[in-house]
């Protein structure tokens, strides 16, 4: 998905972007049991903004329940985060599980399995002051957040006895993917996006996915027509 203001978040699976499905002010994804994934957190501009992420409410840094006043990575243009992070030169994976066996379920914090949100925040930049007075200028806030509009659906939240998630993140496998650590000084929050997921069947069974019937097709469509015998020969074919 991504914004009108070029702020984005794809789910990567096999080096493409999932096809995303708008239902009822949120949006959905079909998740593949099996199959590992990436974030892709798109930024405009050419700026540094900070990237706090949480898949199934939990924080993709640390392990632990998710909050927008957690650290994140900071990203220009764009980056994929790729799993949960163990240290400065590894991830776990993420991969798609029956919820059973995701991380947030195997820690007994399954409450927001399904779920994978990002806020973006722009990196604080001090104003250059003039002969004008003090006054005339805006500054931004390095308190402030939360200001954003939410892209993607509310951050958490189902219709009364709707259906319950069944696909997690799973704690997949060790990979080398090393980070540095930067000097970040927060100012507004930009964005906010929240991507709801399942598998394919259960958004079927949501009304998420609506898929088209078959046409009709027929096995012998020559009995509805008139027998010839022997080959028609084309126009003009000498007698």
């Amino acid at each position: 998905m991504r914004n009108s203001q070029g702020f984005g978040l794809e789910i990567i699976v096999d080096g493409r972007p999932l096809q995303e499905f708008g239902h009822e002010g949120k949006t959905y994804f079909p998740a593949e049991v099996g199959k590992e994934f990436a974030l892709r957190v798109i930024v405009p501009y050419g700026r540094r903004f900070e990237a706090v992420t949480s898949v199934d409410g939990l924080d993709v840094l640390t392990g632990k329940l998710a909050s927008t006043t957690n650290s994140g990575y900071v990203i220009t243009n764009s980056a994929d985060i790729r799993g949960f992070r163990l240290n400065d030169d590894e991830v776990a994976r993420f991969e798609f599980l029956p919820k059973g066996g995701s991380y947030a379920k195997l820690t007994s914090r399954p409450a927001n399995v399904g779920v994978i949100g990002l806020v973006l925040f722009a990196e604080y930049q001090r104003p250059v002051l003039s002969r004008r007075r003090f006054e005339d200028f805006g500054f931004e806030s390095l308190e402030r957040g939360g200001g954003a509009h939410t892209y993607g659906g509310a951050t958490r939240g189902s219709a009364k006895g709707g259906l319950e998630h069944s696909v997690g993140a799973g704690f997949g496998a060790r990979t080398e993917d090393h980070v540095e650590r930067v000097h970040f000084v927060r100012g507004t929050e930009a964005a906010r996006i929240v991507l709801e997921y399942d598998t394919r069947e259960k958004l079927i069974e949501a009304g998420i996915i609506k898929e088209p019937a078959f046409a009709a097709v027929d096995a012998f469509p020559g009995d509805a027509k008139r027998a010839i015998t022997g080959c028609l020969p084309p126009a003009g074919w000498p007698d």
